[in-house]
């Protein structure tokens, strides 16, 4: 074969610059990182509620937030931006569950005769909004805001584009 005949031949499989390209995105394991993520929400809260609740720590949420992207990123061995929504949205819900958990127990403290149970029996969203008031609105909004951008920041590797590679 000449020269030009090599050149023009197909290559079914794909170039090597092309599989080099393909790799990261088939090293990456969605449903592991997914999985760990949710597993750092259950943890990270559960660890708030046992430790943090009494002292009123709406800042907790951004360690938390942390926890649950470093989680999903490592385990996932994630590149793409998807997996940073999804950290921003695991974030959100452990910062809301968080809050929830220390204002019911904030109230459970200033009232003995109420329980956990029955504040949990009656929770909808306008006793939650009652729940989060005693921890402090400007700061769980803040926090809360705060968890969200760390949980999508850090969910990923963020990889330099090089000029060549852009459109």
């Amino acid at each position: 074969m000449s020269n030009e005949q090599q050149k023009t031949k197909i290559n079914p499989i794909g170039s090597k610059e092309e599989n080099e390209k393909q790799k990261p995105q088939r090293e990456q394991s969605p449903l592991l990182g997914c999985g760990a993520g949710i597993l750092a929400v259950t943890a990270g809260t559960a660890l708030w509620i046992v430790i943090a609740q009494k002292y009123k720590m709406p800042v907790m949420s951004l360690a938390i937030a942390f926890g649950i992207a470093s989680a999903i990123r490592y385990a996932g061995k994630t590149k793409d931006v998807w997996y940073g929504f999804i950290g921003a949205g695991l974030s959100f819900i452990a910062a809301i569950a968080g809050n929830i958990a220390t204002g019911i127990f904030i109230y459970c403290v200033k009232y003995p005769s109420m329980t956990p149970k029955a504040i949990l029996s009656n929770l909808n969203v306008e006793n939650a909004i009652t729940l989060i008031q005693p921890v402090g609105w400007p700061m769980v909004i803040i926090c809360s805001l705060a968890s969200v951008c760390i949980g999508f920041w850090f969910a990923f590797k963020h990889t330099p584009k090089r000029i060549m590679d852009l459109p």
